[in-house]
Parts: structure tokens; C-alpha cells; sequence
């Protein structure tokens, strides 16, 4: 799969990007840029440094504006408003994440990496772990990608993302077991998410259950609706591995063209 819809899928789940909303308390203004549970500090009128409370709800306002360009597809608006962000607060952690998300949806892995280095020098999240593991891994460093996985497992044993992108690794360098162990462990932490259920057709193919592969997928395809499967269809052609009309319905020729690319390891 491409590196957009990897990021957008895989890594940050069910983290939804988008015009944030603000809570308020009697102490701080919480703005929440990331959910479930992404949240930033901005201190109030009533703080003994205004000038520096100033420039955080600045670099905040910045985030907010940044994310509502990524909403409506304007990726150089969505960059300069990031970027203004960290002008105001060098150290935003939120922000080096959100702009290294951008450079991922663009395929800018090198951009991305150094951002992510940023984001984890100032706090090491579990998502920012396992975004710069998929960088890693779309730049050819499995290896490195590797080492991103088990510090999120560390970090978080639950977060299902992890297994899901650890299992693509396992599945490349042909240790099935393995990739049937982490991919089972991420249906069970993410049931809804259909790439997961996708990638166990994967895991089956590659571990010579073809059969079983097909039943999987056209499983997989009888919950997706149109929107999931016009995006596959689309990415497949993007690669040369779907000839058909991008329609949105599941049919014997998709489910053919998911065993061909599984045989071949393409990824899409």
C-alpha cells in the first residue's frame, strides 16, 4: 500500500486529524489536535509570562488552521501553517508530529524522519514510534523500522498499529509465524479496521493457504463499502496491478488481483 494510506490507516488509527475543538478549565485552555489522546497545555491570561503564553496559543491557533487546510486536501497551506507553529513554539512536540503526518501523506520519508526525531527528542510517544517506523520502512530500513516497533510495544503493549506494521516487515523477510502472530494480535485490538483483515489474507497466502487467502479477502471485501474498495482498487492500478473500472464493487477480478499481488509481495 502506498505511504499515505499506510499512515492514514495503519499508524495513526483511530486519531482523527481535523478542525480540533477547545475545552476550558479554570487553570489551562486544552486544545485536543489529535484524538484520542493527544492534548496540549496552553496556560491562561492569568500566567506570570504572557509574552510566552501568547506565543503557545499563537503556535496553537497555527495547528488548528494547519489541520483544517489537511482537511480540504491543501497540503502547502497545511505545511506553511505547521511550520509558522513552531516558530512560535520551538519545542511543540504536536506540532513536529502533525507536519512529519503531512510529509508522510506526500511521501517525503526523509522530511518525515527528521521531524519524528524531533517529536520523540521531546516526547516519545507511542504514535510517534510507529510513524517513524513506517518512514523507516518506505525508505528501505527495515531494520530501523524494527526498532521503532518494540520501543512502542514497550510503550504501549495495546496499541494494535504496532503489530499491524511489524507483521508487513515479518511478512517481506518471509518470517510468516511471526507475522501471523502480530497480525492476529491486531484484529484483536483493532476488529474494525478492514486493512488488518485485509493483511490476514496476506498472512494466509504467504503461509500457502490460498484457499483459505480468497475467503479471507472476499470476507474482508463483503464488509468494506464502496469508498474502502474504490481506494483499493485505486492504489492497484497506481501500481499497475488493476485493469478494471474503479467502481467501488468487490468482484472476482479484485480478489484475483489481491492473490497476484500477495504472490508478488507488492505492496499497495
Amino acid at each position: 500500500m502506498s505511504a499515505a494510506a499506510l499512515v492514514i490507516v495503519a499508524v495513526l488509527g483511530s486519531m482523527q486529524l481535523g478542525w480540533a475543538s477547545a475545552a476550558a478549565n479554570q487553570d489551562v485552555h486544552t486544545v485536543r489536535l489529535l484524538e484520542p489522546a493527544i492534548e496540549i497545555a496552553v496556560p491562561n491570561s492569568t500566567e506570570p509570562e504572557p509574552s510566552h503564553a501568547d506565543n503557545l496559543r499563537a503556535s496553537v491557533e497555527h495547528m488548528l488552521l494547519g489541520n483544517y487546510h489537511l482537511d480540504n486536501g491543501d497540503y502547502e497551506a497545511a505545511l506553511a501553517e505547521y511550520t509558522t507553529a513552531l516558530d512560535y513554539d520551538p519545542k511543540s512536540w504536536v506540532a513536529f508530529l502533525l507536519r512529519a503526518y503531512l510529509y508522510q501523506l506526500q511521501s517525503k520519508n526523509a522530511l518525515a524522519i527528521k521531524d519524528l526525531n524531533k517529536t520523540i527528542e521531546l516526547n516519545a510517544t507511542v504514535e510517534a514510534h510507529v510513524m517513524r517506523g513506517v518512514a523507516y520502512a518506505f525508505s528501505g530500513d527495515d531494520d530501523a523500522a524494527l526498532k521503532d516497533y518494540v520501543t512502542a510495544v514497550r510503550i504501549d503493549p495495546a496499541y494494535g498499529s504496532t503489530y499491524k506494521q511489524r507483521a508487513y516487515i515479518y511478512l517481506r523477510r518471509g518470517r510468516f509465524a511471526e507475522a501471523e502472530v502480530d497480525i492476529k494480535k491486531a484484529m484483536r485490538l483493532l476488529p474494525g479496521d478492514l486493512e488488518v483483515q485485509h493483511s490476514f489474507g496476506d498472512v494466509l497466502y504467504y503461509g500457502g493457504q490460498t484457499r483459505a487467502a480468497k475467503r479471507q479477502w472476499e470476507k474482508t471485501c463483503a464488509i468494506a463499502d464502496g469508498e474502502m474498495t474504490s481506494d483499493w482498487q485505486r492504489r492497484l492500478a497506481a501500481i499497475g496491478r488493476y485493469k478494471g473500472t474503479v467502481d467501488g464493487k468487490c468482484d472476482g477480478e479484485l480478489i484475483d488481483v489481491f492473490a497476484a499481488c500477495a504472490r508478488d509481495k507488492c505492496q499497495f
